[in-house]
């Protein structure tokens, strides 16, 4: 995980970032999301959206499909 935001956020914005695997048996490759919501969405809503996500052709190193897997123990959310 980067665990730095992004520079280009306004200050008070919320940035966050997800390190999710794959659906290959036993692949190493693990893949970072970062997104980025629009200025005074809240922690709470950057939560529910996650079930929301649509992932397709996001791929591992090894052209697997990636798969989001909630509640999601490597999630780092930060406040600029």
């Amino acid at each position: 995980m980067s665990g730095a935001p992004p520079q280009t956020l306004a200050a008070g914005s919320i940035w966050f970032s997800i390190v999710e695997g794959c659906d290959g048996d036993n692949c190493p490759f693990l893949e970072e999301l970062i997104a980025l919501p629009a200025p005074g969405t809240t922690v709470e809503q950057c939560l529910a959206q996650l079930p929301k996500w649509k992932l397709d052709g996001i791929l591992c190193d090894k052209r697997h499909q990636i798969v989001l897997t909630l509640p999601e123990p490597r999630t780092y959310i930060g406040q600029l």
